[in-house]
């Protein structure tokens, strides 16, 4: 098991938000909000920077206000970053979180469904 340093994280966050029209302040919220995360995390906020920045500075706030108001572990925090870039990965970061409307949600947990 590999465990990433902060030197690895700074690195990996500039990867994702590697663009001439970087906000540094945007990069700063999503390198706090993945600190001391896995690379997987990283993996899903490339695919979703890739096409839609917007959705991954909304999943960074997110982050951060939970972190603020809760004890938010680790585990918890990597999962709701997975399942947000699947959510936007789902809609091929088209849509942005506040345009989705409850329809588009339940088709998203209908992917995961079982066909039997």
């Amino acid at each position: 098991m590999h465990i990433k340093t902060k030197t690895e994280t700074n690195t990996n966050t500039k990867q994702i938000i590697n663009d001439d029209d970087s906000d540094p302040l945007s990069e700063r919220k999503i390198e706090n909000a993945t600190d001391g995360l896995n690379h997987d995390c990283f993996n899903c906020l490339e695919k979703v920077a890739s096409n839609n920045k917007d959705s991954v500075i909304v999943i960074g706030n997110y982050i951060m206000s939970m972190k603020a108001e809760t004890n938010l572990s680790d585990n918890y925090r990597r999962c709701i970053i997975i399942l947000l870039s699947k959510l936007s990965l789902f809609f091929k970061n088209q849509k942005t979180f506040k345009s989705i409307a409850r329809e588009d949600i339940l088709k998203f947990l209908d992917s995961f469904s079982q066909v039997s």
